[in-house]
């Protein structure tokens, strides 16, 4: 299973697509999502955590997990295990 290229982000106001992430703040971290769609048709999780501070990027921490049937479960995925890491860091 190769996870394809990733997608480029959408352009502002246009809607997450299967090709572009999902985003949105959880305790001043960005969490974004981008479920990698795999050559078998499933959707590989992973989300991009963001901590914010002072107008600028702190730190970034990546997550790859598990694979789903469906682009829904795998946002879904993502954002639980970002919300998780988050809280485990305070």
């Amino acid at each position: 299973m190769t996870p394809q290229a990733p997608a480029p982000a959408p352009a502002p106001g246009e809607p997450a697509t299967p090709r572009a992430p999902h985003r949105s703040f959880y305790k001043e971290h960005l969490l974004s999502c981008y479920p990698q769609p795999l050559d078998n048709g499933r959707f590989q999780a992973r989300v991009a955590i963001t901590s914010l501070g002072g107008g600028r990027t702190r730190s970034q921490r990546f997550l790859d997990l598990e694979d789903f049937a469906s682009f829904e479960a795998a946002i879904a995925r993502g954002f639980q295990a970002g919300m998780d890491w988050v809280d485990g860091q305070g």
